[in-house]
């Protein structure tokens, strides 16, 4: 039998993916005996993955109304955006001070691959691929503080990156710039910051 825990994070990742995916609406409430009884497991594995969802931005907890998805409205983006782009700057100083050759080779591969997706592919597809290039990214961080605060932000950067996608004109070229022009930064000696302008890009 699984684990609480196993149980618990299992129900956090499918509920997260819900909500980057826009199937359940922000304000929208999780009651914990409704999910319990649709999951057949114990409320308290369901209290647990909402305190994980909590943990990664996704839903706000109130006292006595229980568990509702957190939305992103305009002013929201742009602070995360603004933070997260601050974050990505620390990653890249860090990156490249031991990327290796193989490694830098794969990235490539990925941004190509994402570049050749913006002709002849679905939401879904394109937003894997920008995954994978995080999940990469993130793979090569050193500095474990660092590692640890953006896989927090994770989640909610995949919600911001699947709305910009199904709800903005050009979405896919001007994500792909972004993604792009930090492995342009990554291949060069010198360090370039990625700029706060660039948030532009995601609204």
């Amino acid at each position: 039998m699984l684990g609480n825990e196993l149980i618990s994070k299992q129900i956090a990742n499918y509920l997260a993916q819900k909500i980057i995916k826009g199937e359940l609406n922000t304000e929208s409430r999780l009651a914990e005996s409704r999910l319990a009884k649709e999951y057949q497991v114990s409320r308290g594995s369901v209290r647990e993955a909402l305190l994980i969802l909590e943990s990664w931005h996704l839903v706000t907890i109130y006292p006595n109304r229980g568990a509702v998805v957190r939305g992103l409205n305009l002013d929201k983006q742009k602070d995360f955006l603004e933070l997260w782009f601050t974050l990505l700057n620390q990653a890249i100083i860090d990156i490249k001070q031991h990327m290796l050759p193989d490694t830098e080779h794969s990235l490539n591969q990925h941004i190509k691959l994402l570049e050749q997706l913006q002709t002849n592919s679905t939401v879904d597809q394109y937003y894997e691929q920008c995954q994978n290039i995080l999940t990469e990214l993130y793979a090569m961080i050193s500095n474990s503080c660092l590692h640890d605060m953006l896989n927090l932000l994770l989640p909610v950067s995949y919600q911001h990156l699947y709305g910009v996608l199904t709800r903005t004109q050009n979405s896919k070229a001007n994500i792909f710039k972004c993604l792009s022009n930090i492995y342009q930064t990554l291949s060069l000696k010198e360090t370039i910051s990625i700029t706060a302008n660039q948030t532009l890009l995601f609204i």
